[in-house]
């Protein structure tokens, strides 16, 4: 019996207000479980928008959005805060880890509304595999080189062994030696969690490392010049 695909969507329509124009509009899509997709588009064209309509932080105004067989729409906020730190781990644009706390309690935010709870022992393990000393687990986020700080990102992301990984824009600032060495890495990660990607970037030349590629303008019906975010 085939597998639930990881992530479905139906008939998805979204504007920021009653009088906006829609951002969004998508028939039909579906993601199989462990994929690695590349989504491209330009700057602007509702990439960020579909993450975090996937990730339960925005609500459509129409459809479905179906993730690990759970329509998420059904939730409540609490419940799909709960259901994305359990199922998903995400990689921002800019890292966003809290530079006043040190490398273990940054990686330990994930775990915030997750029912997983992994131990110190994990977290040694994880940075080990991503390249980092254990010494590092008790410097401040702050004080850390750029690639460094991608690494614990990461760490963060999939310190809970989430079933999906969304990574938004998450090598925009970064030169192309950092930037490939870091997506090496991700991919090798989430191949050996079984994880589903999605990456997204309006750099086209990143499309070679992933399994398939969605250029966003041939799955959104909107018009580029209508969209926002």
């Amino acid at each position: 019996m085939p597998s639930k695909p990881a992530i479905s969507l139906n008939n998805i329509t979204f504007r920021w207000s009653k009088n906006s124009p829609h951002t969004l509009d998508i028939e039909s899509w579906e993601v199989n479980t462990g994929q690695s997709i590349f989504i491209y588009g330009r700057s602007g064209s509702g990439k960020s928008t579909l993450l975090n309509i996937i990730a339960g932080i925005l609500e459509p105004r129409h459809g479905t959005v179906t993730i690990l067989g759970q329509n998420i729409n059904q939730l409540k906020q609490t419940q799909k805060d709960k259901f994305r730190a359990n199922h998903m781990g995400v990689i921002f644009q800019q890292f966003n880890l809290i530079p006043y706390l040190s490398v273990r309690e940054n990686i330990q935010l994930s775990q915030i509304f997750s029912t997983t709870q992994n131990t110190t022992k994990d977290i040694k393990l994880l940075i080990n595999q991503l390249g980092l000393p254990a010494s590092l687990l008790s410097r401040k986020a702050n004080q850390l080189s750029v690639g460094q700080q991608q690494r614990v990102a990461v760490a963060r992301a999939l310190f809970h062994k989430p079933e999906i990984i969304i990574a938004d824009e998450p090598t925009s600032a970064l030169d192309t030696e950092t930037r490939d060495e870091f997506i090496n890495l991700l991919l090798q990660q989430t191949k050996e969690n079984k994880s589903t990607i999605l990456f997204v970037s309006h750099d086209k030349s990143l499309s070679q490392y992933f399994d398939q590629t969605i250029d966003l303008q041939q799955l959104n019906k909107i018009e580029p010049s209508h969209h926002v975010i």
